[in-house]
């Protein structure tokens, strides 16, 4: 296993200020195309208790349902290259994850147990696709687990190498034999199969859903977003900048933290969200 590496102090406002950057050009892109999106999870958090970062996150998150998704697909490149690109499984066979990233041109970043992936790499921001879930519960439940089995075929790329147990490696190498284009074909039908719907909830494919504030009489919540929140749009403040999220804001966080999400966490649990094994501002 290689070193685990940090990114803190200086360093970590460094990498926030690049990722300012491409959130930028995100932003401008879909401006200029009329593709919504929103700011979500701590990046909204961040706008809505900081007016900005969280002094110890390192990553930007954007959400957009599979229809404006697949429009900022077709545009992505024209994001100025010199900041930023995008990057998912249809512009790099070797990428494995079923949502796209934007890298900060020029570096590098290289999470724990990926070493011997592929693909391009560097300061990222995640941008999700977000299907429509099936309109019943029990439908919303077979979707889940549909998802889980998908989420379980990529990740073992990562996880045959990464994992701490004997057992489980060897089951992910067993899986790591299913080519990752299979993988996202199936993702493809499931997307045509449930996106010509108006349900009330969409839901991240390659990402478990949080629904942390879930309570336990509203199940029917616990697996994606309310749609609305991925329509209906108002502008936040975020270092300076305005950049669209939820209106009902308040609504989503509760979802994903819990109701006291404008509470910060004990010292102890202030952490980034994945280590790195190495990294590089400058990658040239």
């Amino acid at each position: 296993m290689q070193s685990i590496k940090y990114i803190t102090g200086d360093e970590l406002r460094k990498l926030q200020l690049m990722l300012l950057d491409c959130l930028v050009e995100v932003d401008r892109v879909c401006r200029a195309n009329n593709i919504r999106y929103c700011i979500a999870y701590g990046t909204l958090l961040g706008s809505i208790r900081n007016k900005g970062f969280i002094p110890w996150d390192d990553d930007v998150d954007v959400v957009m349902t599979r229809e404006e998704y697949n429009k900022f697909t077709r545009v992505a490149d024209q994001l100025n290259p010199s900041i930023c690109f995008f990057q998912d499984n249809d512009t790099e066979a070797s990428y494995p994850w079923g949502y796209g990233k934007i890298r900060r041109a020029g570096t590098k970043y290289i999470r724990v147990g990926q070493e011997h992936l592929k693909h391009r790499t560097g300061f990222m921001m995640d941008v999700f696709p977000m299907d429509d879930l099936p309109n019943c519960f029990l439908g919303q439940k077979l979707f889940y687990g549909i998802c889980f089995i998908l989420r379980k075929m990529t990740y073992a790329q990562v996880a045959w190498v990464s994992e701490s147990s004997a057992l489980w490696r060897s089951w992910y190498k067993l899986l790591s034999f299913i080519p990752t284009r299979w993988v996202h074909r199936v993702s493809k039908l499931l997307q045509h199969a449930h996106n010509n719907s108006t349900p009330n909830r969409a839901h991240m494919m390659f990402i478990r859903p949080d629904g942390l504030g879930v309570s336990e009489n509203r199940p029917d919540e616990k697996y994606g977003w309310r749609k609305e929140w991925l329509t209906d749009l108002a502008e936040y403040e975020f270092e300076g900048h305005l950049f669209y999220g939820p209106k009902d804001y308040a609504a989503s966080l509760a979802w994903s933290y819990g109701p006291n999400f404008m509470t910060p966490p004990p010292t102890a649990d202030r952490q980034s969200n994945a280590p790195c094994s190495d990294y590089s501002f400058e990658n040239n």
